[in-house]
């Protein structure tokens, strides 16, 4: 019999942030000549550091956000983000989204100019802004104040029309894989009920157990069937 092999949500986020940014500086000069197609690995990863951190943040103060949910949602938010700029990266990188997971993304425009880093602050912002609906308002103030220092620090002297273009590309991305993760039914807002009053506890030896003091219902006891990114066959 053959077993399925699912990597966890953790594994696809450390394989999306690896891929995101390369620890290259950012080449002095070509900021204002050619920001149209500037390979984006020859920026920082400070953009994608920066919103993983923001992330952890939110991980712990939004209700309902227990670790399977807080990984899915990193998932899927890394995924926009590689996705955001891996059409103006080396052949060697591919989409994701395009070749494995049969999701029809936006196209950048040959002929236009974008500036990637404000295409993918912008990716995560939608993203993080979507997935967090219920967050404390401390932490969606704090979401805004990332994106509005990172906007800052990288919009600088870049011609305006290129940055309305790079963010409204850059929320296109993020909606479709947002959309996209909204089709999986099991996982998607999951943190709005952890539990299900309608679960029948199976009953026997290693079974889930109510235990003292609160005798509580099993969390998330059908998330074995929300969607996989990728699962792979053994022998």
């Amino acid at each position: 019999m053959r077993n399925l092999l699912q990597f966890s949500g953790q594994f696809f986020i450390l394989l999306l942030i690896s891929l995101i940014f390369s620890q290259c500086v950012k080449e002095e000069g070509d900021l204002n000549i050619k920001p149209l197609f500037e390979n984006p690995t020859n920026y920082s990863n400070e953009i994608a550091l920066s919103w993983n951190a923001q992330m952890q943040d939110l991980e712990r103060y939004t209700p309902g956000y227990k670790s399977p949910i807080a990984a899915r949602t990193l998932a899927y938010t890394n995924l926009a983000a590689y996705e955001s700029i891996v059409q103006a990266m080396p052949n060697e990188f591919n989409s994701i989204a395009d070749k494995y997971l049969q999701i029809l993304m936006p196209k950048i425009q040959p002929k236009e100019s974008y500036f990637w880093p404000v295409v993918m602050n912008s990716a995560y912002k939608f993203s993080i802004q979507h997935y967090y609906k219920t967050a404390p308002i401390e932490q969606q103030l704090q979401v805004i104040q990332l994106y509005d220092k990172l906007h800052k620090e990288y919009s600088a002297q870049i011609d305006p029309s290129i940055i309305a273009r790079s963010i409204e590309f850059g929320q296109s991305i993020a909606s479709t894989i947002y959309e996209w993760s909204k089709t999986d039914v099991v996982g998607s807002e999951a943190y709005r009920n952890i539990t299900d009053p309608n679960y029948v506890l199976p009953l026997g030896e290693g079974f889930y157990k109510p235990t003292y003091p609160d005798f509580s219902a099993p969390i998330l006891p059908n998330w074995g069937n929300v969607r996989n990114f990728v699962s792979k066959e053994l022998p």
